[in-house]
């Protein structure tokens, strides 16, 4: 049984379900959730459940190719995705 908890979204502020968060903000490893983005604001699409879905702990990166990617969780899932090219990602405080 699955328990779902409601993140906010660092952007717009609007509540993201994740079946991920069951565990006092938590993901499934034990792994903190430092940023939630949802899926209006950081469109991500989620190759397994094939629409775009929000993202847990964005993350940008540079690829080997020098151009700026993007990667994060699926909030529904809990997959890896990639996002070619920047996604302006609001970084937590402190």
């Amino acid at each position: 049984m699955t328990t779902q908890v409601a993140i906010n979204c660092a952007k717009c502020e609007n509540l993201i379900d994740s079946p991920l968060a069951a565990n006092g903000q938590t993901m499934k490893d034990g792994a903190p959730i430092t940023l939630a983005i949802c899926a209006v604001c950081g469109p991500f699409h989620c190759l397994t459940c094939k629409q775009r879905t929000a993202s847990i702990n964005p993350e940008l990166y540079t690829m080997g190719n020098g151009h700026p990617g993007s990667r994060g969780i699926c909030a529904v899932c809990g997959r890896k995705k990639n996002r070619l090219g920047a996604l302006p990602v609001l970084r937590p405080a402190g």
